[in-house]
């Protein structure tokens, strides 16, 4: 049996949680509380955990923070539900595996749950990604493309893990800017857009297309 815990009292997130993961043969638990929370996953440790951070951020912020100092729980998948304005100035260190930003539907709830346990199996598996012809060793800090290896700097090979871990989500420049180069970072939005045409130009003609640009919101990794 597949144990989803939610963190939230908010019954719209409840009840779409527990109709679209239903559906998928999962079990959905909601404690009512923070003590109550982390008394049921110190009981019986669940498949992946939802924190509502919408309804209440800072306890939210300080469950991740719990959970994530269990040496347990450290490779527990955990997802945040955010609003856009949240995301933006949510830091990486959180510790939280991704995001369901709203206004979302049962489908995306399903597609995220899914992708976040593939890509942590995946990652867990032997430390590396593997996109289609792009590949990228996490513990060597290398990436190849079609078997040529890059050429990337630090930020670049960070820039290129998100998006790459997190394919099919559109992030707006703000949003990349917050969970790759960190809230202490204070330049403006075009270095974004300076990384990306850097990246792209290393991935090639043939590949360069991985990274998409979404009109009016930012970028998007796909699998071409």
């Amino acid at each position: 049996m597949i144990r989803i815990y939610v963190f939230g009292d908010r019954e719209p997130l409840i009840n779409t949680c527990r109709y679209s993961l239903g559906r998928l043969g999962y079990v959905v638990y909601t404690p009512p509380d923070v003590v109550g929370f982390l008394e049921t996953v110190y009981a019986q440790v669940p498949n992946l955990v939802v924190i509502d951070l919408v309804a209440d951020g800072i306890g939210g912020l300080k469950l991740c923070k719990e959970l994530r100092s269990d040496t347990r729980l450290r490779q527990l998948p955990i997802l945040a539900v955010v609003t856009p304005a949240l995301l933006s100035g949510l830091r990486p260190e959180a510790g939280f595996d991704d995001f369901l930003a709203e206004p979302f539907g049962p489908e995306e709830v399903e597609s995220r749950v899914r992708f976040v346990q593939w890509r942590l199996q995946s990652v867990a598996s032997d430390d590396t990604v593997q996109v289609g012809p792009l590949r990228l060793d996490l513990a060597a800090y290398q990436a190849s493309i079609a078997d040529q290896r890059m050429d990337l700097t630090h930020l670049e090979f960070e820039l290129l893990k998100f998006l790459a871990t997190h394919r099919g989500v559109a992030y707006t420049r703000e949003m990349l800017l917050s969970l790759v180069w960190g809230e202490d970072y204070y330049g403006g939005t075009r270095t974004v857009d300076v990384h990306v045409r850097r990246l792209r130009a290393k991935l090639g003609s043939e590949h360069e297309d991985l990274i998409q640009t979404v009109r009016g919101v930012g970028y998007r990794f796909e699998e071409l």
